[in-house]
């Protein structure tokens, strides 16, 4: 199969190398001169943040708490800090989507109080991007979704971002106090994302997708729109959802929704919660841990002794009460760690803010550096940088390796070409594609220096320290794309011992790491010792 020939394909490096933090141990020498580990070829389309906010009655101080302390993510995100390093702590999301949506899906058509805007359908989900009414400083109009038009960290255009999502997020407090929140994230990130729906472009195919619901009740998605008709002998009006759980969508609805939004949800899909759990640290965690939550008190549904029309509060929020958010904590439950609830109880939305941050960037810097090579500048010249590895593909078949490769001799020149049997015994032709060194654009800085420009000096594979949005990436030229079919390998001098090569434990100094041709022979007499696999 013939080399694509296409522009640049610029491809994040994930290699499956295990923990990063793992001892550097030595190779053991068999058929390979170092460890070849394949490496994933994929990426991710930017950030795109959904912001879920209730604007029923109670919500008028809970949104300026939102839109006061929000910048501080989105800051986070466009302008990250240094390390002590002179290097940034992780790296910057500037492809950045940010929308805003209601939790008013109306009331089925019948006429509620609080519901008579639109009683059918509320909001429906659609991106809210009008400006709140007498907000100052806010454009006429805006898109349908923020989004940040720099490949750069830019203090003006991250400072407007902020103003912006202000004037869109303060939605005001006349919504349907059905809250809805589930259903209207659902509905507004699948149905209406689709081309030619009222969302569309916001959620990427690829992106790192984060949905955050503020709200001070729990979630009353409804399956059954009888629950609204007042006519019907289904106790107060206000406590419908409560009494009536089979009138809502079970959780299972939204756990497979969410989750399908998402192939790989379990890196790239995260969901914040900031609601009415009380403030206690129990209740103030990731998914995985809160379960104990649910079995205080203050989180238990009960009709309220002193007014049976509503439920006993969990905690006081500035605007008055907040409720039992089981649901919400229930679905954070099914997301483990990939999801963190805060409370709403509180003048200051700082901590939790900085909380999800912290979740957002740690994912972001995951997908981006789970693997860093070791880039260098070559000798005699201190403006060319080459990375200390070799990229390696293996062909679909025995043909010979295509014009600009050269067959992978793993003792050397003249040694002769490798090949490699898969799983199903087939033999497959080795060939090493050329890397391509890169000219500083500083020579005294290092090669890796965020404040570097890297340049190509040839065709091949090069190693960007920081390429597209901060992000370590291997960028192959036209002519040495991998074909389609093609498996790549890295084979790196110094690299981080998979698991699965360990050979003798970390803090042992006899401790080698095995290449993928060889076993760990953990009895040997004289202690862990790596040995050629049998033909």
């Amino acid at each position: 199969m013939k080399h694509q020939a296409s522009t640049l394909s610029i491809i994040a490096v994930l290699v499956a190398t295990g923990c990063i933090d793992r001892p550097l141990v030595k190779v053991e020498p068999g058929t390979e001169s170092y460890i070849m580990e394949e490496f994933k070829q994929t990426s991710f389309d930017g950030v795109d943040i959904l912001v879920v906010v209730d604007n029923s009655v109670s919500m008028g101080d809970e949104q300026e708490n939102l839109i006061e302390e929000f910048p501080l993510l989105i800051r986070a995100l466009l302008d990250p800090p240094m390390g002590g390093s002179g290097q940034l702590l992780y790296p910057p999301a500037l492809d950045l989507h940010i929308g805003v949506i209601s939790t008013d899906m109306g009331a089925g058509g019948y006429l509620l109080d609080t519901c008579e805007h639109e009683p059918l359908v509320g909001d429906d989900g659609v991106l809210r991007h009008s400006p709140a009414p007498g907000m100052a400083g806010c454009d006429e109009a805006f898109p349908s979704y923020l989004s940040y038009p720099s490949t750069e960290a830019d203090e003006g255009l991250i400072q407007k971002m902020a103003t912006d999502f202000g004037c869109i997020a303060t939605l005001g407090t006349d919504g349907c106090g059905f809250e809805q929140q589930l259903e209207a994230a659902l509905k507004g990130l699948s149905v209406h994302a689709q081309p030619g729906g009222p969302n569309a472009g916001f959620l990427r195919q690829d992106s790192i997708l984060m949905i955050l619901f503020v709200t001070d009740e729990d979630d009353c998605s409804v399956s059954d729109p009888q629950i609204f008709d007042r006519e019907l002998d289904l106790g107060h009006v206000n406590m419908r959802c409560f009494y009536h759980p089979e009138m809502i969508h079970g959780l299972a609805r939204y756990v497979e929704g969410y989750r399908s939004l998402r192939t790989d949800w379990q890196d790239k899909l995260i969901l914040g919660f900031i609601t009415g759990v009380p403030l206690v640290e129990q209740c103030q965690t990731t998914g995985d841990l809160i379960a104990p939550c649910l079995a205080l008190t203050q989180m238990i549904p009960m009709p309220d002794p002193l007014d049976p029309t509503r439920l006993s509060p969990s905690c006081n929020t500035d605007s008055g009460l907040a409720y039992p958010p089981v649901r919400l904590v229930e679905l954070a439950m099914q997301f483990g760690e990939n999801a963190l609830v805060q409370s709403i109880c509180t003048d200051d939305f700082g901590p939790a803010i900085e909380h999800l941050s912290e979740k957002l960037t740690g994912v972001i810097g995951s997908l981006c550096s789970k693997r860093e090579l070791e880039v260098e500048k070559l000798a005699g010249d201190s403006c060319l940088c080459e990375a200390s590895c070799t990229i390696i593909e293996q062909l679909d078949d025995m043909r010979p390796c295509p014009p600009g490769l050269r067959c992978y001799e793993p003792g050397g020149a003249g040694t002769g070409c490798a090949t490699r049997t898969d799983e199903e015994g087939q033999l497959h032709t080795l060939c090493v594609i050329p890397q391509a060194p890169t000219r500083l654009d500083r020579c005294e800085l290092v090669c890796s220096d965020p404040l570097a420009t890297l340049t190509p000096q040839a065709e091949g594979w090069y190693y960007m320290p920081y390429g597209t949005g901060g992000c370590p990436e291997v960028v192959f030229s036209d002519s040495v794309i991998p074909a389609d079919g093609s498996r790549v390998y890295l084979q790196c001098e110094s690299m981080i011992c998979p698991d699965s090569r360990q050979c003798g434990p970390d803090d042992f100094p006899a401790s080698v790491c095995c290449d993928s041709q060889s076993y760990c022979d953990q009895d040997a007499p004289s202690g862990p010792t790596c040995v050629i696999r049998p033909e």
